[in-house]
């Protein structure tokens, strides 16, 4: 249904009609009934459609899908994201500034009074441990809502999963005193990480960066593969034809991986490769084969992943939102349980109107240069078809003239030749019966050769 300026009550005075505020927009009604709502497991017609998604990208940019997504991030997905985000900020400088003290403090680094500093430490940590627990409360109220299928199928929540762990892991160690300590302390921020990606998925221009890292690092898998045996195999040719002594980067496997994992960025000390003509070879075959051909590779495979993501930049906006409302979703889920009371009816109502502008078209700043010159390409294709088809109807309707007329002149001249030949001759020539007798044949054409009535041939 659409409404436009001309739909006005009548007796409007005529300035109002013309309202220049006025815009055409189109209005209705979401025709699945209960996507808004969350429901248990198998009956929760968003989170299905979601994950079908992942298959077909093309399920999660239609009409209701589109308007089921605006909907629950407007009514609580918003205010839910900046609260998360909060939160993380909170818990990742407390868990960095509690880690950094106690385990400086273990060490003996620091220059502190004994009645301040491991007080300090202890409440940080203590204060990022009490977000961790709300962390691991909101993961198993999310396990039970999915289901365990549904739930470890995302990789963000195995992560999440790991995170919590090593926190509470981690604290133990640190209340022992371990050496394990700076290991989990360093492990936990780099798995801080993904639980970044997780939240930043509430702004478009993040969650395309996650889109654009999660397809990398899928395509990545055989290439890493590969430049993996390749580093180890140089490795061990560099180890078995240096010097083995103290001083050679090659005396162990161990640092014979670092330094020719070093070579492939760039960094080498020439007198190391001199000492043989074999490794003066084998380092020029590995520089040009690894340095040059691999990690060209390398950049072709993280350009293709990001032209993938370009193509389809609305469908994973949307698909990154939509599960990030999912696990907003589960947290709130846990808030109202009552499925029939006034607050769950005001969050998940079973239908949802919806008003946009008619002329709204989907535009993004993630479609680049690439994307734009294939649809530029795409246009002028198209318009050269058109004009190639206009041409080929042109010439058919031409030919097909031309043979017209070439059939009309055939069949005039073929009813013209009919004709003359029902014609009766104006004269003809006597019979050999009716010849006097004595008279000479008569001639086909005077002074040349004819054929006789007997058949013969006369001069």
């Amino acid at each position: 249904m659409r409404l436009t300026k001309d739909d006005k009550e009548e007796g409007e005075d005529e300035e109002d009609e013309e309202d220049i505020n006025d815009v055409e927009v189109i209005y209705g009604v979401i025709g699945l009934p209960n996507i808004t709502r969350h429901l248990e497991n198998d009956n929760d017609v968003f989170g299905a459609l979601l994950q079908a998604s992942e298959v077909c990208a093309e399920l999660v940019s239609t009409d209701a899908m589109r308007a089921a997504i605006a909907f629950k991030w407007h009514r609580f997905g918003r205010t839910l994201w900046h609260q998360e985000l909060v939160l993380f900020g909170l818990f990742f400088t407390c868990y960095v500034a509690g880690v950094y003290l106690l385990i400086e403090e273990e060490a003996g680094h620091m220059m502190h009074t004994p009645d301040s500093k491991p007080y300090v430490g202890i409440g940080l940590y203590a204060t990022a441990s009490l977000i961790n627990v709300r962390y691991a409360y909101h993961e198993a109220v999310e396990f039970a809502a999915l289901g365990m299928v549904r739930y470890m199928s995302s990789t963000l929540n195995v992560w999440d999963l790991l995170l919590i762990v090593n926190v509470f892991v981690l604290g133990v160690l640190l209340a022992l005193e371990s050496s394990w300590s700076p290991v989990l302390g360093s492990l936990g921020t780099v798995l801080m990480l993904p639980k970044m990606a997780s939240i930043s998925r509430g702004s478009a221009s993040f969650s395309m960066l996650v889109a654009v890292l999660q397809e990398a690092l899928k395509s990545m898998g055989p290439f890493l593969s590969l430049m993996s045996f390749v580093i180890f195999a140089n490795a061990f040719a560099f180890e078995i034809l240096s010097d083995q002594r103290a001083a050679s980067p090659y005396r162990s496997v161990a640092s014979s991986w670092f330094t020719a994992f070093a070579l492939m960025l760039g960094e080498f000390e020439l007198d190391t490769y001199n000492q043989d003509p074999w490794m003066y070879l084998f380092f020029h075959y590995f520089a040009v084969f690894v340095n040059i051909v691999l990690l060209n590779v390398l950049i072709a495979i993280i350009s293709d992943a990001f032209e993938d993501v370009q193509n389809t930049g609305t469908e994973r906006i949307l698909q990154q939102r939509g599960e990030l409302i999912v696990d907003l979703e589960a947290h709130l889920h846990a808030d109202h349980q009552e499925q029939d009371g006034d607050d769950y009816e005001a969050i998940y109502p079973p239908w949802v109107h919806v008003l946009a502008r008619a002329d709204e078209t989907v535009s993004s700043r993630w479609q680049g240069r690439v994307r734009e010159l294939k649809q530029s390409i795409a246009r002028v294709e198209h318009r050269v078809a058109e004009t190639q088809e206009a041409i080929f109807k042109k010439i058919d309707s031409e030919m097909s003239k031309m043979k017209d007329e070439l059939h009309a002149g055939l069949q005039k001249q073929r009813n013209l030749a009919m004709s003359a030949s029902d014609r009766p001759p104006p004269s003809q020539a006597p019979s050999a019966s009716a010849r006097e007798p004595g008279a000479k044949p008569l001639l086909s054409h005077p002074g040349g050769t004819g054929r006789g009535v007997n058949g013969h041939v006369t001069v």
